[in-house]
This record gives C-alpha cells, sequence and structure tokens, in this order.
C-alpha cells in the first residue's frame, strides 16, 4: 500500500487514498486545492492519534504516582511492631480506598478492589492474628508484592506508549515531507506548463 493512506478526502481519491486518482485507474486534475486538502486532513488524523498517545500518557503518569503513594504507605508498615498496632490494618484500608478513588484505569481500579478485599481476609481471618484487627505481616508483605506488580506493568505500558509515540512523530513529519514534496512538483510541472505555452 502506498505511505499516503485514507484520509476521507473527496471522490478524486481511490481506496488508498491516493489523490488524483480514481478507483478504476483512471486520472482527474490533482489541484494544489485538492493536494492541501488530503495533506491537512492527513495531518489531522496523525495528530488526533499523538493526542490520544499523550492523554493516555498522562493517566498512566497519574496511576503510577497512586501506585507509589499505596506502595509507600505498606512499605512503612511492612514490619512487625507495625503490624501489631491496630491502626495499622485501618490506615492500609484507608490507603487502598484512597488509591482506588484516585485511580484513573478502570482495570487498575479493579486490581486494587480485588487486593484490598485479599488484605481484608488477612486481617479479619482468625488464624491469621494474634488478636482482632491486627494486620498479618504477611498480608501487608504481599499486598506490598501486588501493588510492585502493578507499577511494573504501568511502567512497561508506558514505555510501549512512547514508542507508539514516536512511531507517530515520525509518521508526521514523512506525510508533511511528502506533501512538502508534492506541492513542491506541482508547482514545478505548472511553471514547466506555463513557460511551453510562453514559446
Amino acid at each position: 500500500m502506498s505511505g499516503i493512506e485514507s484520509a476521507g478526502v473527496s471522490n478524486a481519491h481511490n481506496a488508498y487514498g491516493i489523490p488524483g486518482v480514481k478507483a478504476n485507474g483512471g486520472f482527474v486534475h490533482l489541484s494544489p486545492e485538492l493536494l492541501l486538502e488530503f495533506c491537512d486532513k492527513r495531518l489531522k488524523e496523525i495528530d488526533r492519534q499523538v493526542g490520544d498517545v499523550f492523554r493516555a500518557q498522562d493517566a498512566m503518569n497519574g496511576d503510577a504516582e497512586v501506585l507509589g503513594d499505596l506502595a509507600s504507605t505498606l512499605s512503612e508498615r511492612n514490619n512487625i511492631a507495625k503490624a501489631k498496632d491496630p491502626k495499622t490494618a485501618t490506615e492500609i484500608i484507608e490507603a487502598f480506598d484512597k488509591a482506588i478513588l484516585q485511580a484513573q484505569s478502570p482495570d487498575l481500579k479493579k486490581d486494587l478492589a480485588e487486593q484490598l478485599a485479599a488484605f481484608r481476609g488477612g486481617v479479619n481471618a482468625p488464624e491469621a492474628n494474634d488478636q482482632p484487627g491486627q494486620a498479618h505481616i504477611e498480608a501487608i508483605a504481599d499486598a506490598g508484592n501486588r501493588v510492585t506488580t502493578l507499577q511494573k506493568d504501568i511502567s512497561n505500558d508506558s514505555q510501549l506508549n512512547m514508542v507508539m509515540l514516536q512511531e507517530l512523530v515520525s509518521k508526521r513529519q514523512q506525510a508533511l515531507m511528502m506533501c512538502t514534496n508534492l506541492m513542491a512538483s506541482l508547482s514545478e510541472a505548472a511553471k514547466a506548463v506555463a513557460q511551453n505555452i510562453g514559446r
């Protein structure tokens, strides 16, 4: 397929989006206006995709910060002395509730809710506690490990997102260069026609 993809321009485009070429292989006059229309729509489509990637990146950055705060809370309380403090379980549950509220990704909200339910099980299970309401040290450690896994997942997704962004920026540059070259070619062709007429 040509590097010029379909951009939804007028009927003067064929199935591949190449201006001035009919679907049956014939040709129509390729005017500067038609080419500008195609280039404008093509660049706007790429810009829309770039915007989507930026918004996704912003959301991931926000979720990474949310997980960072939660991981810090768990890390500070991941010791036997803290685990025996009845306030610890409440503080961790509140930290999970805050993270769920602030998370932007529906999938992350779901994962955090599942982890909170698992943590509550570690708090409430009689065999996991010396006294009611205490958080078992293993429950805290397990919650911390699960949050660390989510942080790694977001980091990987963010890296892939940045690769996609770089590809889109490159594609935009190529499209702009292609349109510039085509406009230059049209201009040269018009000059050649004018010179021939003048002879």
